[in-house]
């Protein structure tokens, strides 16, 4: 009888520590998650997080090292994106929509909103970022407005191999260590608006 009290306690602490642990989804798209819900892709694990002023969600993969500051929306350090060149953002958006396929390429170029990606930059080059996007309404949409839940849908639908794909695409192909206003600062926060000319 012991014994059997002694299993029984064993299991019950089990079962209390797993629970005591962050949830970790099965399913590889945002759709459905809560913030603090962990989803795994083929080798890459993200977490889903609010921003610092808890407007935003912030999608940022677990490997970052630097998970704070990359969901500050105004962090010490920052590069003021004001005097970002249009050439800058039209290249990033380009990066982006370059990285979906066809379908959703398209519901992409239709959306005005845009997403932030804020990097952490290291001598002008991108180290880490973070994806920063709101959650659409996912209910009957004023007509004006459909094009930008469209888009939000789209992102809210997309694998984490997804957005993984566009993250190494953007430290691969992205180089602003000549540019002096990418050496001004630690951060960079960019709106990814689909609808600039690319």
């Amino acid at each position: 009888m012991k014994q059997f009290i002694l299993f029984l306690v064993m299991v019950l602490n089990t079962g209390m520590l797993y629970s005591q642990t962050g949830k970790e989804s099965k399913s590889d798209i945002l759709e459905g998650k809560q913030v603090g819900d962990t989803l795994t892709g083929k080798g890459v694990k993200y977490k889903l997080y609010r921003d610092s002023d808890n407007d935003l969600f912030v999608l940022q993969n677990l490997a970052n090292q630097d998970s704070t500051g990359l969901r500050e929306v105004y962090p010490d350090d920052k590069i003021d994106e004001y005097y970002i060149p249009q050439e800058v953002r039209v290249k990033l958006a380009t990066i982006v929509g370059a990285c979906l396929p066809p379908e959703q390429r398209a519901i992409y170029k239709r959306g005005w909103a845009g997403v932030f990606i804020h990097f952490r930059l290291k001598q002008g080059k991108i180290k880490e970022l973070a994806f920063r996007f709101d959650k659409p309404e996912w209910g009957d949409v004023d007509p004006r407005f459909k094009d930008n839940e469209e888009y939000l849908k789209m992102f809210w639908t997309m694998s984490v191999d997804q957005f993984y794909k566009i993250e190494r695409a953007l430290i691969e192909e992205i180089d602003w260590s000549e540019k002096k206003w990418a050496r001004e600062g630690k951060y960079l926060k960019v709106l990814i608006n689909s609808g600039v000319e690319w």
